[in-house]
């Protein structure tokens, strides 16, 4: 078990009374338990890390992965600021074949990078790579079919993100996805021709483009 697991318990168990109060109690304790499970389960070191990082919930992707159904899994996933990399441990469960994650820092990057590497020993078949990168330096790849963010820039960088995909859906057209988590710039995303198809309140909404 990792060592800082013990201190991403108390992190967790400090917010469920606010979770609580602003989700009722029984959404509230459901989300603490599946975001103290992943890590207890799986080994791994992707929980709260304020003011850096804060893992997506694994509840919450599930409902909103639900939403696009299960053609979408069968391209390719990429999260845009991977953090730890705990979005791309979910998509791997949830079926995707190639995932991929861009994380400009080089602290949480080489984190993710070893929590990739301990999924994959014990659950190898799917693709997953870190890059090392600054969002809007990296193109998308044309495999891509489903795009991730849990809130992870401004407007300015998601605007560039946005010409990212757009560049890659130029090259090679496909429909695409994007599943944005606690979305604070959808706006940006309906402005540049993608159709909301899925809002579950603060927690996310989930677009699609062609």
């Amino acid at each position: 078990m990792d060592g800082k697991t013990p201190g991403q318990v108390r992190l967790v168990t400090r917010s469920l009374p606010g979770v609580c109060r602003s989700r009722g109690v029984a959404r509230g304790l459901h989300l603490g338990l599946s975001e103290l499970a992943f890590d207890l389960r799986n080994g791994t070191d992707t929980g709260v890390d304020p003011p850096r990082h804060e893992g997506t919930n694994p509840l919450v992707f599930a409902e909103l992965l639900a939403r696009l159904g299960p053609e979408a899994t069968r391209g390719g996933f990429l999260d845009f600021g991977a953090g730890k990399g705990r979005a791309l441990l979910l998509a791997a469960r949830h079926g995707f074949p190639v995932v991929v994650g861009v994380e400009r820092s080089a602290e949480l990057c080489a984190i993710a990078e070893r929590n990739v590497a301990r999924w994959l020993r014990r659950r190898p078949g799917p693709f997953v790579e870190v890059h090392h990168a600054d969002v809007r330096d990296f193109p998308v790849p044309d495999d891509i079919t489903v795009g991730y963010l849990f809130n992870p820039f401004g407007p300015d960088t998601v605007r560039v993100a946005i010409d990212r995909i757009l560049a890659s859906l130029w090259r090679a057209p496909r429909p695409f996805h994007v599943v944005y988590a606690h979305p604070r710039c959808a706006d940006l995303f309906v402005g540049a021709g993608f159709t909301p198809v899925h809002r579950q309140g603060t927690d996310g909404t989930v677009l699609r483009h062609g």
